[in-house]
């Protein structure tokens, strides 16, 4: 047909076919605009329910009109076939926007609005869809959501004709037979139909609100809730039991939203969401209250056309009263510290006078319980440590997608000293399981694998050299050590013995490999910490007093040394300073405004 024109419009090109309709790409050649064909295939064109479902899907035209409902224009026949002319629309389907992974919060709360507000349309001229998914969800290039095919719709009793069905499917996708039910049966899709619709009950709008429930945990998690390998398996899922939490699939989402997706599936529809203006509320007062998150976090930070953008993630107090303090502080001085120094990397060769107060912070994670994290070499994975109650877990997160994987479950006990090996390949991470008194060194794959023990008996994470054959840590006990030793575990040697009251944050190689960079408490009349440079080829540790209690600390490529301290004359704020000649005294301090 490509090629055709069909009353007054230009086939353009086939955009896709599913059971129920074939579609087509046109030209208006009066109006100068695109718009989709839908046609019914052959094989279907004398079945009288599929016909009458095209019909449904035709009295739409002046049925809704709404921003997020796509419009049919007319309905025709050509050759003895009825067709649609439907608005076209230029994007992807829902189904291909999630595609197995997670949305950010940011754009799937606009988004679901959207798609809430055309539900509430709908139910408010008696319109049921009852087949509410992803591919029947458009989302436009800008931006903008779209509910496709209303050719299951149910019209409640005594709505009027102009108002029986809603729009039509340009979705190009074809639906998947085993996820399909018979018509005339129980209608729609069996991984998003609610317990009332699996059962065959008289339906009403709550049973939309589920299946949108069923949408956004799938926004939220990039998984359904309900799943199995044959139908059966899938409504058993439905009536009898319970998705796993969305936050534990994906952790980086508000716990609100959790909340409203857990109203939005509850199998009993009169404890659920009763309206789809009551959805779209919660939704809409959560997008309000991210929105002011984010603008107070922008605010923390004074605007500049130079300013730099750094992903930090911070502890929540919570997690932080419920376990050792130690090991927590370790984790936030770690962060910092990277954050301080890719500000400094990439300041110093573009801009003469650098003022790191006009920095932008980059909210990575959102679930407040994160608290030591690490930027792969290359830049395109953060791997950080999660409290939930009293366990903690690994993450690895996708910066560019948002995607992200548990390669580490929930375990009792304290995380630390988290970091990736050169390559990438591979996050060496310290762990002390609860109730021991010592801590091992572990390493597992980078995208996830089985972990295995490397370095007993450690404090601290590791610090590989530059070449990254060479590791440095802090062994605990009988007395603490600075040991180096082979990445693969060999060689060790202690190349400082009775190490004193070291901070737990890991060694830090100089540029040259010629000596390690330690954090260790002081409290002498010279300051409150000191730095420690200690020759790897042995001898005495040079010394450098601080004025604040140092908590990490850490080599630039250039020989500099940034630092993270605590100061009573800043009532104990952290700050992070930065000393570009380690010979040399403080030349210039960097504060980001960190609280801990």
């Amino acid at each position: 047909m490509i090629g055709q024109t069909i009353s007054r419009y230009r086939i353009v090109e086939k955009l896709g076919g599913g059971g129920m309709g074939v579609v087509y790409k046109a030209e208006d050649t009066e109006l100068g605009r695109f718009v989709a064909l839908k046609f019914l295939p052959e094989n279907v064109a004398q079945d009288p329910l599929a016909l009458e479902r095209f019909r449904r899907e035709a009295r739409a035209a002046s049925a809704l009109n709404h921003p997020n409902i796509c419009t049919i224009y007319e309905i025709g026949k050509h050759d003895g076939h009825s067709f649609l002319v439907m608005e076209f629309l230029d994007g992807v389907t829902l189904k291909e926007r999630i595609s197995g992974s997670p949305m950010p919060t940011e754009d799937l709360l606009p988004l679901a609005i959207e798609i809430a507000d055309a539900l509430d349309a709908a139910h408010a001229a008696g319109i049921v869809h009852r087949d509410i998914k992803p591919a029947n969800i458009f989302v436009t290039k800008r931006g903008s959501a779209k509910i496709l095919d209303f050719g299951l719709a149910k019209v409640a009793p005594g709505s009027g004709s102009a108002s029986e069905i809603a729009a039509a499917n340009t979705a190009t996708g074809v639906m998947e037979e085993q996820h399909l039910t018979n018509p005339g049966s129980t209608l729609g899709t069996v991984a998003y139909m609610s317990p009332e619709q699996a059962l065959g009950k008289p339906l009403d709008a709550r049973s939309d609100l589920f299946s949108f429930g069923v949408v956004l945990y799938e926004m939220m998690t990039g998984a359904l809730p309900f799943r199995g390998d044959t139908s059966a398996a899938i409504f058993n899922a439905i009536l009898n039991q319970e998705p796993a939490p969305p936050l534990r699939l994906n952790p980086n989402t508000p716990q609100e939203l959790e909340r409203i997706v857990n109203k939005a599936l509850e199998k009993d529809r009169d404890l659920r969401y009763q309206s789809a203006a009551d959805l779209r509320s919660d939704l809409k007062r959560l997008r309000r209250g991210s929105e002011s998150g984010r603008a107070s976090t922008a605010q923390a930070a004074t605007p500049s056309s130079g300013t730099i953008p750094v992903a930090v993630s911070a502890a929540a107090p919570a997690a932080m009263a419920e376990r050792s303090r130690l090991p927590i502080y370790a984790g936030l001085a770690a962060v910092l510290i990277v954050a301080a120094a890719l500000a400094y990397r990439f300041l110093k060769p573009t801009a003469p006078t650098i003022n790191p107060q006009n920095m932008t912070i980059t909210r990575l994670t959102e679930s407040g319980h994160v608290h030591d994290a690490a930027i792969s070499p290359d830049g395109k994975l953060l791997a950080f440590m999660q409290h939930d109650a009293h366990q903690a877990a690994i993450w690895v997160k996708q910066i560019a997608t948002g995607s992200q994987t548990r390669v580490i479950p929930p375990q009792e006990g304290d995380f630390f000293g988290l970091t990736f090996s050169p390559d990438g390949n591979y996050l060496y991470y310290g762990f002390r399981a609860e109730g021991q008194t010592q801590a091992a060194i572990y390493m597992v794959p980078s995208l996830g694998g089985e972990p295995r023990p490397v370095i007993s008996n450690v404090m601290t994470g590791l610090g590989f050299s530059p070449d990254g054959q060479r590791v440095a840590f802090v062994r605990e006990v009988p007395q603490r050590q600075v040991v180096v030793s082979d990445a693969n575990d060999n060689n060790e040697k202690v190349v400082l013995d009775n190490a004193g009251l070291m901070k737990h944050a890991p060694p830090s190689w100089s540029p040259d490999a010629s000596n390690v960079l330690l954090a260790q408490d002081a409290f002498t009349h010279q300051g409150l910490g000191l730095l420690l440079l200690q020759p790897l080829a042995g001898g005495k540790a040079r010394e450098i007093p601080t004025k604040g209690q140092v908590q990490a600390a850490t080599y630039l490529s250039d020989g500099g040394i940034v630092t993270l301290e605590r100061a009573p004359q800043t009532q104990f704020r952290s700050q992070i300073f930065l000393r570009p000649d380690a010979e040399h005294a403080l030349a210039r301090r960097m504060e980001v405004g960190s609280r801990i």
